[in-house]
């Protein structure tokens, strides 16, 4: 199973995690209590991902300076690009696309890669 982890979210206290492979969710797992037990404390849906970005299929998590970055693999239908969106730190509510402007193409967009 595929895990992103980014510890400096909400200052290591619930994590990203990409445990939702094919089904574009989004699992925020809390370590702090007990790291050999983490617990679920949210899910977040793709439908929940396509209203507030018009992304889909999540793919990798980085930490910014005033996010959780997340980079997204293409659109909801299919028909278009991905991104990269950005979630709240310490909710873990995503706040839209981090893009403001940018050149459209139909190349998926990845953050972080080689």
């Amino acid at each position: 199973m595929p895990v992103s982890i980014c510890a400096a979210s909400a200052h290591g206290e619930a994590l990203p995690d990409r445990a939702g492979i094919n089904s574009s969710r989004i699992h925020i797992l809390d370590t702090k209590p007990d790291p050999r037990q983490p617990k679920i404390v949210k899910v977040i849906e793709p439908d929940t991902v396509a209203k507030r970005t018009g992304y889909a299929a999540p793919h990798t998590v980085h930490c910014g300076p005033d996010g959780i970055y997340v980079s997204a693999l293409g659109a909801p239908d299919g028909n278009g690009p991905g991104g990269v969106f950005i979630m709240d730190p310490e909710t873990f509510d995503i706040r839209g696309q981090w893009e403001t402007e940018r050149a459209r193409s139909n190349w998926p967009t990845t953050c972080g890669g080689t």
